[in-house]
């Protein structure tokens, strides 16, 4: 009795860059030319907002001087909403009363 081990194929990030996701068949039935003459490609992959704005790697890749003018900016914008939650609240929002 034999018994099969299923192999996974791991893509290399140049692979995956490579990869359209359409495979032939799209290729075929669609009369639109996926490469062009060149080799280049004739197809755009897009990034969501929230990939371009939450996106870990784009942390560890971006300069020192980036990455710590981004962590003063968002120190500031919550300081600034907890400021703007306070004067909302009024003057008299933190102090406690006698009892």
């Amino acid at each position: 009795m034999s018994s099969h081990i299923p192999t996974i194929h791991v893509q290399t990030a140049e692979e995956r860059d490579r990869d359209l996701g359409f495979g032939s068949v799209v290729s075929q039935e669609r009369h639109l030319r996926l490469l062009n003459r060149d080799g280049s490609f004739n197809v755009m992959r897009k990034q969501s907002l929230v990939d371009s704005l939450g996106s870990y790697y784009t942390l560890l890749t971006i300069s020192w001087p980036k990455f710590i003018g981004l962590v003063v900016l968002l120190y500031v914008a919550i300081n600034a909403l907890f400021a703007c939650f306070y004067l909302l609240c009024g003057d008299k929002a933190l102090q406690a009363t006698g009892g």
